[in-house]
């Protein structure tokens, strides 16, 4: 007798068992919840880090080429250039026939020619690149927007706005580095 009660006294009891469940499927609950949102902004968040990236590039070849270099926003592509470059590569913003020469959303493509270095970059998809023009007040959408790096590595210090859905970030840059000086987001 003693030998069955000792079994009965160290098993887990059904009530026990659905507890512990209960508690595991609270604290998956609440991790998945969390990991959504911090998550949810990650294209916003990249759409940004290229674009400082690319800034930081044309900075660099200005000064390397000593010539003006642009960057094209046009959509959501942009393209990094030498100032009056006839070999930049025509992406279409969204590719409806499958087509293998675009690059997919947060991707690259570069090219090198014997003038030139093409850079081109897709924002993934649903991101608006907004602009303020250095001296102006308004934002207005960059579907056409030429931002100019000079051969002194000088550019406009304009600031740029990327937006999805309702969040957004706001990035200022540095007219003599191109570096990022300022951010300002909102990521509800």
């Amino acid at each position: 007798m003693s030998r069955f009660q000792r079994r009965r006294q160290s098993a887990y009891t059904l009530l026990e068992i659905v507890i512990v469940l209960f508690i595991i499927m609270l604290i998956l609950g609440m991790t998945v919840g969390i990991m959504r949102n911090a998550f949810a902004h990650e294209d916003l968040k990249t759409a940004t880090r290229r674009f400082s990236l690319l800034a930081k590039k044309a900075r660099a070849l200005a000064l390397r080429d000593n010539r003006l270099y642009e960057i094209h926003v046009e959509g959501n592509r942009l393209t990094l250039a030498a100032a009056g470059s006839k070999s930049a590569v025509a992406v279409s913003l969204q590719s409806e026939s499958g087509n293998a020469t675009a690059p997919t959303p947060g991707t690259s493509n570069t090219t090198d020619t014997d003038e030139d270095l093409v850079t081109e970059e897709l924002l993934p998809a649903g991101v608006k690149v907004l602009v303020r023009p250095w001296g102006e007040k308004d934002w207005v959408l960059a579907s056409d927007f030429v931002w100019i790096f000079s051969p002194a590595g000088l550019c406009a210090p304009h600031r740029f706005r990327f937006a999805q859905d309702e969040a957004w970030i706001e990035e200022g840059y540095n007219p003599l580095t191109a570096n990022l000086q300022d951010e300002k987001f909102y990521l509800p």
